[in-house]
């Protein structure tokens, strides 16, 4: 089956907290953002309008998506925490991929972390147009983020397109973006542990057709 390229995570895998419902410290960092304009599908041209891909995709919940005893593997105390919105990563990911989030299907967010601390993961998951998917790549490709798409295959995972910014003096925050088919996973946090990976090859695993 032909690849399309999109990514949505979600981090996850990387964060900063709103204070809402979470029972952990807050942190002070800025937002992770993507620079680029991206030009909205020019005026009187709606062939990709709409445009889906034709996969029926099987979405999980979060404990299906990474197993506790998968994220008991990355850190032994990490409890989780799942929210039905994106209320906890809206200072995390830029608004492009925020967007994302919001305009996809089936949509759903993923959060664990260690109580009376800002050690946290979120990762979120969902289906996106085309032309949706199309424009986050290429502003993805035009900010702070760099290509990763190339350790996925290393690690016999090939994916259509990942793009990753690590922790620096200006935030503290790991972020991975990566698309496959229409899926979007969008993973941010400050734990170490392949979270976005695991989130991969789960939605490989329920949909075989990525």
């Amino acid at each position: 089956m032909t690849r399309r390229i999109l990514i949505s995570v979600s981090i996850v895998a990387v964060l900063f907290f709103t204070g809402c419902s979470f029972p952990f410290g807050k942190s002070h960092a800025p937002a992770l953002t993507e620079v680029a304009s991206v030009a909205d599908t020019p005026a009187g041209d709606d062939s990709a309008e709409g445009e889906t891909d034709s996969l029926d995709l099987v979405m999980p919940t979060c404990d299906e998506l990474i197993a506790p005893a998968t994220v008991q593997s990355f850190n032994s105390s990490l409890e989780p925490f799942h929210v039905s919105d994106r209320s906890n990563i809206n200072e995390l990911l830029g608004p492009k991929t925020l967007a994302a989030l919001d305009s996809g299907e089936g949509t759903i967010f993923c959060n664990w972390g260690i109580r009376s601390t800002d050690a946290v993961a979120y990762v979120a998951v969902t289906q996106l147009e085309e032309t949706t998917k199309r424009n986050l790549v290429t502003a993805l490709s035009d900010s702070a983020y760099i290509d990763a798409t190339d350790s996925y295959a290393a690690e016999e995972l090939p994916t259509e397109a990942v793009f990753r910014r690590g922790q620096s003096n200006e935030h503290r925050y790991l972020a991975e973006i990566g698309f496959d088919g229409p899926v979007l996973i969008a993973a941010v946090g400050t734990l170490s542990g392949d979270f976005a990976s695991a989130a991969h090859k789960t939605m490989k695993r329920l949909n075989p057709g990525l």
